[in-house]
């Protein structure tokens, strides 16, 4: 299951702004949904998407595969990174997850573009519970 914690716009981090090809504090959809696999939090994520032309495709997404829900309006994805690093959690993700603030996360920055043509669509912050996940990474 996937709930939507929260949505909003809000300004362009440089690093959103580099990966989704936007000028710094240009504004973006900020996305942050809580992923729960057989009863229990298994990550929390932060999705960031240029305002246009998603910001109408997304004002109704309450729950349910964000990826789909693109692909569906867009055309194919295609994740073209992934860096997997191991941190402790940040700001409400410890609670949200479950686990102790001491506990690390995995934290996974990902970048999604169109398949068809290579146009940055997300990007993407996951933390998942390090002691319930395994990743495979296939290029």
């Amino acid at each position: 299951d996937t709930k939507v914690i929260r949505k909003m716009v809000a300004p362009a981090s440089a690093g959103v702004a580099r990966h989704l090809a936007l000028a710094t504090d240009e504004p973006v959809l900020w996305i942050e949904t809580l992923r729960i696999a057989d009863g229990f939090p298994f990550c929390v994520i932060s999705h960031f998407l240029p305002v246009s032309p998603f910001n109408a495709m997304l004002d109704g997404y309450e729950h349910g595969s964000l990826h789909e829900l693109l692909a569906g309006n867009c055309g194919a994805l295609r994740r073209t990174e992934s860096l997997v690093t191991a941190v402790l959690p940040q700001g409400d993700d410890a609670k949200l997850l479950g686990i102790n603030q001491n506990r690390p996360v995995l934290r996974v920055k990902s970048l999604n573009v169109l398949d068809r043509s290579g146009a940055p669509v997300e990007y993407a912050i996951t933390r998942f519970r390090a002691d319930r996940i395994q990743l495979r990474i296939n290029p």
